[in-house]
Formats: C-alpha cells, structure tokens, sequence
C-alpha cells in the first residue's frame, strides 16, 4: 500500500516539475526573442471586402438550398406484420432502458 502511495507521489512530482520547467523555457524564450510589432496600419478595406463576399456567398447558398423541393421520408409501412429485425431492436433498446418487454 504504502509503496503505492510513494509511487504515485513520485509520478506526480515529476509531472510537476517537468511542467514547470516547461513554463519557464517558453518564458526564456518569450523574453530573448519578443514578437516584433509590424509598423503602419492594417487594411480594414480588403478585410471588409473579403467579409463581404463570404456572406454574399453563404446568402447564394442558403437561397438555392431554401429553393429546392423539401426531402421526403419514405411512407411508413401500416398495417401487415412488423420487420422481427426491427421488433428484436426494439426489443433491446426497450430492454437496455430499463423497461420490460410486453
């Protein structure tokens, strides 16, 4: 039990020191190497443009979609005697649920 225990403690240990040597080498790197600023100011008008025309095309695309004739299921078979596939499924969706069978 005890041995375990010490395993576990040790495991973790080196996990933790690990991340933290991790944190402090991206750190490191952080501070010897920064992140240039690029100087002037961003093109807001080809962004715009470019917004643009992705929601002219999704607008394009929703239209032919709504267009289109519906999708229709196929008739529900009524009457006559039920697939035993289908009532053995069902059977075992009812039965995993909790519920008995009839």
């Amino acid at each position: 039990m005890t041995q375990g225990l010490i395993i576990a403690a040790v495991g973790m240990g080196v996990v933790f020191v690990t991340l933290v040597i991790l944190m402090v080498v991206i750190t490191g790197f952080g501070r010897l190497f920064p992140v240039k600023e690029e100087a002037g100011e961003p093109v807001l008008e080809e962004a715009e443009d470019r917004e643009k025309e992705v929601v002219a095309a999704i607008s394009v695309a929703m239209a032919s979609l709504m267009e289109e004739a519906p999708r229709r299921r196929p008739p529900a078979v009524r009457g006559g005697k039920p697939s035993p596939w289908r009532t053995f499924g069902r059977e075992q969706l009812m039965t995993s649920r909790g519920r008995k069978s009839r």
